[in-house]
């Protein structure tokens, strides 16, 4: 009677989990970071389980490295493309086995919070008006070039200060932030792949100054573009 009962009570322990993976996901898809931090923050104890001969940091870096591949694949039902998902997610398996304690693990997992689902938002049109997607789409085909937000406006069919508010307002981030963060992502993969001529970078992905391109790049990700291409290589 009593292991029936015990049994019964892992099997509902296992299906919450499977439950609040999934919610997981789907907020990681949709790019709601603020509630995926309310969810992990509120759940962080639900996948912590001993295992034996591991000590407490080896355990909570196995979990840090599911959480990494339940974002991976989250983002990737988003739409976002591949090859942005492999080097986000490997990024964070460098990161993650090189953490010296668990509450710097807590605080990784919030970094890949904000990280996923941003890159999910700029990734995917989920959840935008039509106006607004369209601009993402167009942005996403044409950020090589130099952006005029009078063709924008009359390509998605709306007028130019219309379309800024709406895009502001569904996004949080101006047209020009929206597109610099899709530029500096682009230029993350040629910084990955070893290209060293930061100039030639910066034409290839819309920059047409190379001091600006390492402005913006060093604004958003903290680090300057070489120091960005040293630390993935040396990784």
């Amino acid at each position: 009677m009593e292991q029936n009962k015990n049994l019964a009570t892992e099997a509902e322990r296992i299906q919450n989990r499977y439950n609040l993976e999934n919610e997981m996901i789907r907020l990681a898809a949709s790019g709601d970071a603020q509630t995926l931090h309310q969810v992990l923050q509120e759940n962080r104890n639900t996948f912590r389980f001993p295992e034996r001969g591991k000590d407490e940091l080896r355990v909570d870096k196995n979990l840090a490295i599911v959480f990494n591949t339940l974002l991976r694949k989250a983002i990737e039902f988003g739409g976002v493309h591949p090859l942005h998902i492999h080097r986000i997610s490997s990024r964070f398996a460098v990161i993650i086995e090189k953490a010296q304690s668990i509450e710097e693990l807590d605080k990784i997992q919030d970094r890949m919070i904000d990280e996923y689902c941003e890159l999910s938002r700029i990734g995917s049109g989920q959840g935008y008006s039509p106006a607004v997607a369209h601009s993402v789409e167009f942005i996403k085909k044409t950020y090589r070039e130099k952006l005029n937000l009078t063709t924008l406006a009359q390509v998605v069919g709306v007028s130019k200060s219309y379309l800024c508010r709406l895009f502001k307002k569904e996004t949080g981030k101006t047209i020009i932030e929206f597109l610099n963060r899709y530029r500096v992502e682009e230029a993350k993969r040629y910084l990955a792949s070893g290209e060293t001529d930061i100039a030639d970078i910066a034409l290839k992905t819309g920059f047409e100054d190379a001091n600006y391109f390492s402005r913006v790049f060093k604004n958003l990700t903290g680090i300057a573009p070489s120091r960005y291409r040293l630390h993935h290589l040396e990784s």
